[in-house]
């Protein structure tokens, strides 16, 4: 059982024991809100089930980042950093401080990326790493190198955490 604040991620071999759990917490709780699929999102992560494996990716999540983000991500980059990515410019002229609104976009979208490479996407660690220093006065030159990581997710935002995870016996995942 995975448990985050209301929502739960059951999976378990006997379809008895879930029953049971779930019978004991809608004795506490009241009706549950119950889904059985091999296909699930949990807290923005995708589970897909299939011959005693499992597929784990944040590919619906990764979506939505990059179409919320305010520039269309319409380019890929073959990788999620340049190797300017630790250089940093005191602002100026040339490499100006982001306004009040694209500065709040910038901090938004970089906390998302950090929940995305906490869970699934250990690919953009550095970056992110990297782009969590600037968010206090982010510059034109930061804002550059987070839209390359996102470029670099465009190009491939279903790419999994976990391809096949062999389990004993087939499961019948519950939510």
């Amino acid at each position: 059982v995975c448990w985050h604040v209301d929502d739960l991620l059951m999976t378990q071999t006997e379809e008895k024991v879930i029953c049971e759990l779930v019978s004991s917490l809608e004795k506490t709780y009241g009706k549950l809100n119950v889904k059985v699929s091999n296909e699930l999102e949990y807290l923005g992560m995708d589970f897909k089930f299939a011959d005693g494996a499992v597929k784990i990716s944040q590919e619906q999540f990764t979506l939505e980042l990059i179409e919320e983000f305010p520039e269309p991500i319409d380019r890929i980059a073959e990788d999620p950093a340049a190797d300017n990515l630790f250089e940093v410019n005191e602002p100026s002229e040339k490499n100006p401080l982001l306004g009040k609104e694209q500065a709040q976009a910038f901090h938004r979208t970089t906390a998302k990326l950090l929940y995305l490479c906490a869970r699934a996407r250990r690919d953009i660690r550095v970056p992110v790493a990297f782009l969590t220093t600037r968010v206090r006065a982010p510059c034109a030159e930061d804002w550059t190198k987070l839209r390359r990581v996102l470029r670099y997710l465009y190009r491939n935002p279903a790419l999994l955490l976990l391809s096949l995870i062999h389990i004993s016996e087939p499961t019948r995942p519950r939510l």
